[in-house]
C-alpha cells in the first residue's frame, strides 16, 4: 500500500501543471457547405460550458491525492481522524446509511374539508362588512 502511496504523492507533484494545461478548446462539430452544423452533431455534446469542464477534469485529477489523504489518515494515531477518515471511505463506497421513516397519514374528504373552510371564510367576511362601496370613477 505504501508503494500506492508514493505513486499518488508523486502524482501530487504534477496536478497543478495538469490542470493549467486544460484545453480551451471547443470541440469542432461537422459543418455544411454553409458553415452551418450539420444534423444531429453539436459542438457541446456532454453539455457542460468550458468553465464546468475545465473543473471536472481538475476536481478528477485532484480524487488520487484525496484517495491518498484518506488512507493516511486511516493509518493515523489520531483515533478521531482515522474515524472520520473511515466513514468517508465507506460512505463514498457503500453509501451513506439510510434512515427509515413510517409515516401513518390518513386523509379522508379533503374536498369536505375545504368547502367547509371556504364556508366559513366566506360567513366571516360577511358578518365583518354589511355593503362594500365602490367609488370610482371611469377613465377614458
Amino acid at each position: 500500500m505504501n508503494n500506492e502511496l508514493d505513486a499518488i504523492e508523486f502524482h501530487d507533484s504534477k496536478i497543478a501543471s495538469a490542470c493549467n494545461a486544460l484545453p480551451s478548446k471547443r470541440q469542432e462539430g461537422e459543418r455544411d457547405k454553409k458553415g452551418r452544423i450539420k444534423k444531429g452533431h453539436t459542438l457541446n455534446p456532454y453539455g457542460l460550458n468550458i468553465r464546468e469542464a475545465r473543473i471536472k477534469r481538475a476536481i478528477e485529477a485532484l480524487s488520487l491525492p484525496a484517495v491518498a489523504t484518506l488512507a493516511r489518515l486511516l493509518e493515523s494515531e489520531n483515533h478521531g481522524a482515522a474515524l472520520g477518515a473511515a466513514k468517508e471511505i465507506l460512505d463514498r463506497t457503500l453509501g451513506k446509511v439510510r434512515q427509515r421513516v413510517d409515516v401513518d397519514v390518513t386523509v379522508e374528504h379533503t374536498h369536505v374539508m375545504h368547502l367547509d373552510a371556504l364556508k366559513r371564510l366566506n360567513d366571516k367576511a360577511r358578518a365583518t362588512s354589511e355593503a362594500i362601496v365602490i367609488d370610482h370613477m371611469a377613465s377614458e
